[in-house]
């Protein structure tokens, strides 16, 4: 992420202890960062929007799929929101071959006389048919 923070989210941040600020910054922080996990997709998983149940929940519209790659576009993203931010976000995934896949997402958040950005990349792996117990 890079940009300022809305000042109420600000406020906050300047209101934590140092520890807290450390944790927060080491999670979130401009700092590039990986975090590894590992996830069990099911198949009644497939045929759900892979985004319901989150905070960033947007209005996704597809912008170009085939057999290896999509790409979409979410936009009125409730991430940010509450802030009085407005979000959109460009998400394209490639399948590389049958076990691993890439994606990366680039989002802008503007309001409050703000602009925050926000990019990521990642990478996915087939890991097997069952889900192993140390999945998400």
């Amino acid at each position: 992420m890079s940009g300022q923070l809305p000042p109420n989210l600000q406020a906050r941040l300047d209101q934590m202890t140092p520890e807290q600020r450390a944790r927060i910054e080491a999670q979130f922080g401009a700092t590039p960062h990986t975090r590894t996990f590992k996830k069990c997709v099911k198949q009644e998983d497939l045929a759900r929007d892979p985004f319901s149940g989150r905070d960033e929940k947007c209005r996704w519209t597809l912008v170009n799929s085939n057999s290896s790659e999509m790409e979409m576009r979410g936009t009125s993203c409730e991430a940010g929101k509450n802030q009085g931010m407005e979000t959109d976000v460009d998400m394209k995934i490639h399948a590389l071959d049958s076990e691993n896949v890439k994606a990366s997402v680039k989002g802008t958040a503007t309001g409050n006389g703000q602009t925050m950005t926000v990019s990521g990349s990642y990478t996915g792996k087939w890991l097997g048919s069952a889900c192993p117990a140390d999945a998400e």
